[in-house]
């Protein structure tokens, strides 16, 4: 099986996480390419463990290229946290790769970044080991790309926010969003909320994107089954 950092290892996920690697390198092979890396970065305010690497490259070869600090001086890693625009590149960008690509010119290897609201990025880079990446790749894959790294961010994530994860997220609420997800729990609308309270609804939006950005979740109602679940409202 691929590499995968130890926080993943766990019993809880070992077989779906051995599920998601076959089918992971089942897409990347019927794609036109050989090998993967996904790579999951996690803001160290959220958790100490950094994130999450799932490849098919062999270990002696990716192992010296997970050094900490060659992870944070990588070019591409620093390229894909600011922007979610592809980057086609060769052997040259990443000298650690070499044994993996046949010649050293030409563009072998290409990345593409995730972001979500939690402020947590995932990457997955694509590889030939023979032929170039062109242009027009990128415009007939680019969507099964990115399909394939939201598959994998979302299942990560999941397996990343644990219930005392979410936990100690909902402590960090505050009164008064406490307050709007006892109304929202009540079927109340943003405007009736603001209403209740004496504030907008654009302010009661502003909150509850709080909520969302707390806990990890997209929604009101994920808002509300984790409230609940915890006897916060």
């Amino acid at each position: 099986m691929g590499e995968l950092n130890n926080y993943f290892r766990s019993e809880e996920y070992s077989q779906e996480t051995a599920y998601l690697y076959s089918y992971a390198e089942r897409a990347v092979l019927n794609m036109g390419f050989d090998y993967f890396i996904f790579r999951m970065i996690i803001p160290t305010y959220l958790s100490s463990t950094g994130g999450a690497v799932l490849t098919n490259i062999p270990p002696e070869i990716m192992k010296p290229y997970e050094d900490k600090n060659q992870v944070e001086d990588n070019p591409i890693i620093r390229h894909c946290r600011t922007s979610l625009l592809p980057i086609i590149w060769g052997a040259e960008s990443c000298p650690k790769l070499k044994d993996l690509i046949q010649k050293e010119t030409g563009s072998y290897a290409w990345s593409q970044a995730l972001h979500d609201h939690t402020c947590v990025s995932s990457l997955i880079t694509v590889i030939r080991a023979h032929n170039t990446i062109s242009d027009q790749d990128i415009v007939e894959k680019g969507g099964s790309v990115m399909l394939l790294c939201s598959k994998l961010h979302t299942y990560f994530m999941d397996a990343y926010l644990s219930d005392s994860d979410r936990y100690n997220r909902l402590l960090k609420i505050t009164a008064r969003e406490r307050e709007i997800l006892n109304y929202y729990g009540q079927g109340k609308t943003a405007s009736e909320i603001g209403m209740v309270l004496s504030i907008s609804s654009r302010t009661v939006n502003f909150h509850l994107n709080s909520i969302y950005t707390k806990l990890g979740v997209s929604n009101s109602k994920e808002s509300l089954v984790l409230a609940v679940k915890f006897g916060l409202i």
